[in-house]
């Protein structure tokens, strides 16, 4: 005798394709693809670098800056000599900031606060470098 709580077939092949159309339609959202990897770590070095001369302005006495393209962002002591603290990070095609920005750093005081928000495929990576030269990551879809 068969149990009275078996399932048909017709319910387990309904239950079997709205759980395939649910992955397929929320896999997109949670799968990082090669670039945006890519953007995340270069967005994470550019930052730590960022603090790195945050620190040495203060113990060198030199001003430093932060210009940021639309698609790289560059560090530089001064504009027309090449210098040892000079870096170029360059971004995925696919990844592009919001606008131009320059950002001083000086030893003396402190940097104003500032947003940079980088578009993704996945979304916008909101950073911003609060008073005195800390920053915080955020992200948004």
């Amino acid at each position: 005798m068969l149990n009275k709580k078996a399932f048909t077939l017709i319910e387990v092949l309904l239950v079997l394709f709205t759980t395939l159309l649910l992955i397929t339609l929320t896999l997109p959202q949670f799968t990082w693809t090669a670039e945006d990897y890519h953007a995340e770590v270069k967005l994470r070095a550019v930052m730590d670098y960022y603090s790195f001369l945050n620190k040495q302005s203060k113990l060198k006495n030199e001003a430093f800056f932060m210009e940021i393209n639309n698609q790289y962002i560059r560090f530089y002591q001064d504009k027309n000599q090449q210098g040892p603290y000079d870096r170029r990070y360059e971004f995925p095609d696919s990844c592009r900031f919001n606008r131009y920005q320059r950002v001083n750093i000086y030893p003396k005081r402190f940097t104003p606060p500032t947003t940079i928000k980088l578009n993704t495929p996945r979304g916008q990576k909101v950073i911003t470098i609060q008073l005195g030269g800390h920053y915080v990551f955020k992200d948004s879809p």
